[in-house]
């Protein structure tokens, strides 16, 4: 499910915002509240996550973190993808 970035800072507190990109790019810019676990990571090993938790994943540009949320529902997980990821965040909080 995609969630508008706005409607993300309505409700990142009730969840956990995954950043699925490498630590290169997380660790040149990412939200101040996110956790780094690159995609292949979750992919390999879905079970580092849990079911019980809401998470927002976010990516460079919502592609890959759309797919990645599709993917994670359809497991039985509670995802939100951040609609443009990164390329349409003008400010961080």
């Amino acid at each position: 499910m995609n969630i508008s970035f706005d409607e993300y800072k309505n409700k990142y507190t009730s969840g956990i915002t995954v950043d699925v990109r490498d630590g290169f790019k997380y660790n040149i810019r990412h939200i101040n509240s996110s956790i780094n676990i690159p995609v292949n990571d979750i992919l390999s090993n879905v079970n580092i996550l849990d079911k019980n938790k809401t998470y927002f994943l976010i990516c460079d540009s919502g592609k890959v973190s759309l797919k990645l949320s599709r993917l994670l529902n359809n497991i039985g997980f509670n995802t939100y993808s951040i609609d443009g990821g990164y390329n349409n965040i003008r400010y961080m909080i």
